[in-house]
């Protein structure tokens, strides 16, 4: 690829109002552009390098023989279900962009399938120099300005996204009532949430039971909390095998419940019911009454209703670790991939992983760049190598760096032929900017030796060698 003809408009200083470095070198290199509407676009240098990260991706994947598709994970699920009707058509793979859904007949097909996802994840991450942390269902990279929380047990040394991570409840504030007490209802007149009914019943929120009801890939749930824990999004989806979740609408709520939002609760609940594992054993509580403006005292869970029970309580730092009781410390970071399993006992048996390429880049860039600009490893880079004849117009210089690129092309090698009438200085540092891992200079004294420059981004290491030398060179060191 010429650099006249691709489209890279560096600037010279850093873009105001943008925090991250990774954010701020891409828009000065020219792999991105704030948008109008907000957000960020990408440009060739950033698809140049998600495409060959894709490419890893489907190298890595070549075994489990993969199926590319175009569609959002949603319209895949519902396709497969409709579709795939028989084991005789599976195991399959399916790929689409940095979403991988891996089909199989049973539970036991998709164990094996989540873990060779997760092999093949891993190999993705160090071929590509990421400093992963692996975590129960994925991969962290541990970055200052992250936009995740890694939560990681000093104890038993566990890790896990924040939103993922299991953690025992905090000790509850009052005792629960002795007692095997009837529920009885009382009236709250416009009291609807936990710290309303806590005032209006002097109890706090711990002895009460927060409602929540979702809608998990069109189906009805109810979620039981205790009142002052709140419920982790991702524990649900894993909880009840679904890929995404809403909550319900208010007419939805009054359809199902008869009720208004604010006085639902788990007795007589006419839907699915589950439960976070902390409310187990708990007797004599609080909950909502399905009656609007009115409230149920002494709620038993088992004995008034009988939920299903998961860890669905949302995390927090300090909190007890759920294997070891030692409390969580927390840093940022940003969350790679993971791996999920899909639609508990239904057929088709289904594993989702996640790769996010975006992420990688800019996780590779914010732990590799310099006050030239970035330095990415070759696997991300969106070209092995740029060829810089210092003098475009030198027909000599011009001759020698064409014939460097021909014979690195043909080795396989992704090469940026900076052909442009600019000074040696510009296209120094506008190679150095861009972060291409190798550069190949092509100088008058030099070539008229025989030699030319092959020079490494990272370690800004010059060595002389013939064309020929750097050639192979550059074709071992991938």
């Amino acid at each position: 690829m010429r650099w006249s003809h691709l489209f890279i408009p560096t600037l010279r200083d850093d873009p105001a109002g943008v925090e991250s470095a990774s954010r701020r070198l891409l828009l000065r290199a020219g792999y991105e552009r704030q948008l109008a509407t907000g957000g960020f676009g990408q440009l060739p240098l950033a698809m140049h390098a998600f495409e060959r990260v894709e490419r890893l991706i489907r190298e890595e994947l070549a075994s489990m023989r993969p199926q590319e598709l175009r569609l959002p994970v949603a319209d895949a699920l519902g396709i497969a279900r409709a579709e795939l009707r028989s084991p005789k058509q599976l195991p399959q793979l399916w790929v689409s962009g940095g979403d991988l859904l891996a089909f199989d007949a049973d539970a036991a097909g998709q164990a094996a399938s989540s873990e060779n996802l997760k092999a093949a994840l891993r190999r993705i991450f160090d071929r590509c120099g990421l400093p992963v942390v692996e975590t129960g269902d994925g991969f962290m990279a541990p970055i200052a300005t992250g936009e995740d929380v890694l939560a990681r047990c000093p104890g038993c040394g566990c890790a896990a996204n924040m939103k993922r991570a299991w953690a025992k409840a905090l000790p509850q504030t009052v005792e629960d009532p002795d007692g095997d007490l009837p529920a009885e209802p009382f009236h709250t007149p416009g009291r609807k949430t936990i710290a309303e009914v806590a005032e209006f019943t002097s109890l706090p929120g711990s002895s009460q039971m927060k409602s929540l009801v979702l809608v998990a890939d069109g189906s009805p749930v109810l979620v039981m909390v205790r009142g002052d824990d709140q419920m982790s999004g991702p524990r649900f989806l894993d909880a009840v095998g679904a890929y995404e979740y809403r909550p319900a609408t208010p007419a939805e709520i009054t359809g199902w419940f008869g009720a208004e939002p604010g006085s639902l609760g788990p007795v007589g609940a006419p839907i699915r019911t589950i439960a976070d594992s902390a409310l187990k054993g708990r007797r004599n509580m609080v909950s909502g009454a399905n009656r609007t403006d009115y409230h149920l005292r002494n709620v038993t869970p088992g004995r008034d209703f009988q939920p299903e029970y998961f860890d669905l309580r949302r995390a927090q730092p300090g909190d007890p670790c759920g294997h070891c009781g030692t409390p969580l410390i927390a840093e940022p970071a940003v969350e790679l991939g993971r791996i999920r399993k899909l639609g508990g006992d239904a057929f088709p048996f289904v594993c989702l992983a996640e790769i996010s390429v975006e992420r990688m880049l800019h996780t590779a860039i914010e732990t590799g760049y310099d006050e030239n600009g970035i330095c990415l490893p070759r696997m991300i880079a969106p070209f092995d190598v740029v060829v810089t004849p210092v003098n475009a117009k030198d027909d000599a210089l011009r001759a020698a760096a064409e014939s460097i690129v021909t014979a690195l092309e043909q080795s396989g090698i992704d090469v940026l032929y900076d052909d442009r009438d600019e000074r040696p200085g510009v296209k120094f540092k506008d190679s150095d900017l861009i972060g291409i891992p190798w550069r190949v200079t092509i100088g008058g004294k030099k070539l008229a030796q025989g030699l030319v420059e092959l020079y490494n981004r990272r370690t800004r290491e010059v060595r002389d060698l013939s064309p020929a030398a750097a050639v192979q060179d550059l074709k071992e060191s991938r």
